[in-house]
């Protein structure tokens, strides 16, 4: 979860074939996102609730990777905050 302050901060992350965006909790604001060629790899570990991904930055040398994790509250949070889209 992006931090502000020092504390988490809610958000929504949206998976398609086209990539991965990171908003704000209603959709609305795009937080990050990454294209499916920058993604390096992405996993999930559904019995801690984790879901993390390494990416490039559009004009970065593609050995510099950033990892971005996530951890949800709940199972049910983990569901529901994991939206995958046909685009």
């Amino acid at each position: 979860m992006p931090h502000t302050n020092g504390r988490p901060k809610p958000v929504l992350i949206v998976i398609s074939l086209s990539g991965i965006k990171v908003c704000s909790p209603d959709g609305k604001e795009v937080c990050m996102a990454h294209a499916l060629r920058r993604i390096s790899y992405a996993t999930c570990e559904p019995n801690n609730s984790q879901f993390s991904f390494l990416a490039r930055e559009p004009r970065a040398h593609f050995s510099q990777q950033y990892c971005h994790a996530f951890l949800a509250k709940s199972p049910e949070q983990r569901i529901n905050s994991l939206t995958l889209q046909n685009e």
